[in-house]
């Protein structure tokens, strides 16, 4: 449960009842391995067991996105960095930028598609553009050519695969992929055994 963690969440609780009950369980039946993933926000609060913060750019995800991992397995070294063009096709624009965030008071811009972009949340549309973007504004509306990126597109930025299957409407299935952990990122931990 990261929204009560989130960074992102202007009404944050940091209520660990549920995590509580995982490291309860944990506890109680010791199971050769374990794994938790969750943003920093836990790891700040959160005094148990083995836990490290990574960035999910080191695993092949083209991101920022730093997460807190609670786990007793060992922790993989890789350095397997891509950007944004070469996970999704960018042909015909040269920035991607996500807008909709209007809470955090942050300003929006655009990040160049040779790069990583900002972290794909549950809650933000990402766009394609050829304009570059600093502003003070916030939303959707800004008065330039955009393109909103796909179902797809949107995924691959998460790292989940091209023929990966997803069921809902739209905005079910964008709030699956912003909160899903990423596949790379488990994938390595789960090659630790």
């Amino acid at each position: 449960p990261c929204q009560t963690f989130s960074y992102n969440n202007p009404n944050r609780k940091n209520d660990l009842i549920e995590v509580n009950m995982f490291i309860e369980i944990i506890e109680k039946i010791n199971p050769k391995y374990y794994i938790m993933e969750n943003v920093r926000g836990l790891f700040n609060i959160l005094s148990w067991g083995t836990k490290e913060l990574v960035d999910v750019k080191n695993f092949g995800v083209p991101q920022t996105r730093k997460r807190a991992i609670f786990t007793n397995l060992n922790y993989p070294n890789t350095s397997i960095i891509k950007n944004v063009k070469d996970v999704i096709d960018t042909t015909g624009f040269k920035y991607i930028f996500k807008s909709g965030n209007t809470h955090q008071n942050r300003k929006i811009r655009t990040k160049s598609v040779n790069g990583l972009c900002d972290t794909v949340t549950a809650s933000d549309k990402i766009f394609l553009t050829n304009h570059e973007i600093i502003s003070e504004k916030y939303g959707f509306n800004f008065d330039v050519p955009k393109q909103e990126l796909t179902i797809e597109q949107y995924a691959s930025l998460q790292g989940f695969p091209k023929d990966y299957k997803w069921h809902g409407g739209k905005s079910s299935v964008r709030r699956q992929i912003g909160n899903a952990v990423p596949p790379p990122l488990i994938k390595a931990f789960g090659e630790m055994i």
